[in-house]
């Protein structure tokens, strides 16, 4: 779970939750051992020769983790396995934060189906592309997959369309820093309504000091 952990993003809050849902099931069976995508791509996607597995939490590498890593099998990833099409896209789309219009994007901490380490790869890529400034990425407390609330859509979806409109930039997470990531609150200031099992955000985050609750936003954003 460890290793899954900093695979998926790092150590942040209700990460255990989902990685004790239904969803492991579907990841653990979604590729198979030979690399290909069940249903996408007949040919091995995935290549770890470069990957330094960690599971420590430590900031610095250790000897459990060197020898662990040091037993692993190493694949490489067949080149040809995700080919432009005659059509001009791909099988699997690539990502690489090239865009020049407004983004907003949500993602729960908890998803083991699309990780939130996803959110962390659309940042890298936007940077690197100098498009940055038109993404903004919002973290929710939620254990499942898309598992957002009527709330947190209307906020959303409320912001973006100012943004679009007025030209006024809404604020979102820190998805990059660690130490931030991995903070018990992370999430709390775009989080709209409490899941079963999750902690309580504390009386100062965003919607709690505003009073906004889950129908609160949906009286504000009919």
């Amino acid at each position: 779970m460890n290793i899954a952990t900093y695979l998926t993003g790092g150590q942040r809050p209700v990460f255990t939750l989902g990685f004790m849902s239904v969803y492991q099931d579907v990841v653990m069976s979604t590729g198979g051992g030979d690399g290909t995508i069940n249903g996408i791509l007949g040919k091995n996607f995935y290549g770890n020769e470069s990957q330094f597995y960690r599971f420590s939490g430590t900031p610095a590498k250790t000897m459990e983790e060197f020898i662990f890593n040091a037993g692993v099998s190493r694949v490489t990833a067949d080149p040809d396995a995700n080919p432009l099409r005659d059509d001009g896209v791909r099988w699997i789309p690539l990502v690489n934060g090239d865009f020049d219009v407004p983004v907003l994007t949500m993602h729960t901490l908890g998803d083991f189906y699309v990780p939130f380490r996803h959110q962390q790869l659309y940042r890298e890529r936007a940077i690197a592309s100098g498009n940055d400034d038109w993404l903004v990425q919002r973290a929710i407390r939620a254990p499942g997959h898309c598992d957002f609330s009527a709330g947190e859509y209307q906020v959303a979806l409320a912001d973006w369309l100012q943004w679009v409109n007025q030209g006024v930039k809404p604020t979102g997470d820190d998805v990059l820093t660690p130490e931030i990531v991995a903070d018990f609150n992370y999430g709390c200031a775009y989080t709209v309504g409490q899941r079963p099992l999750v902690g309580v955000c504390p009386p100062d985050s965003l919607h709690a000091k505003s009073g906004v609750m889950q129908n609160d936003v949906i009286r504000r954003f009919p």
